[in-house]
């Protein structure tokens, strides 16, 4: 399993929706915190690779990288497309 941030590849600047063609592009399930990511998709539709959300206020960080372990653990890659798991 790979992971990185924005920071990491210096996509602070971009939008959600520059974010979102990103993570496609590069063939990543994005992990969010921000719930406009969920709302964009939903709205417009839009074609992505899967998008894991978190409410940050609801899990600490030690429960949130453990719920999404066990997702990915359990899952397949394939199974995300185009569909939102919640934490």
């Amino acid at each position: 399993m790979e992971a990185t941030d924005a920071r990491e590849v210096n996509n602070i600047g971009l939008t959600d929706k520059e974010q979102l063609k990103y993570v496609k592009d590069k063939g990543f399930v994005l992990f969010t915190y921000d719930d406009d990511f969920v709302r964009i998709v939903k709205k417009e539709n839009m074609k992505h690779l899967g998008i894991i959300y978190c409410d940050q206020r609801k899990y600490s960080i030690g429960e949130t990288i453990r719920r999404i372990a066990k997702i990915v653990e359990t899952e397949k890659y394939k199974d995300f497309k185009n569909k939102i798991r919640y934490l």
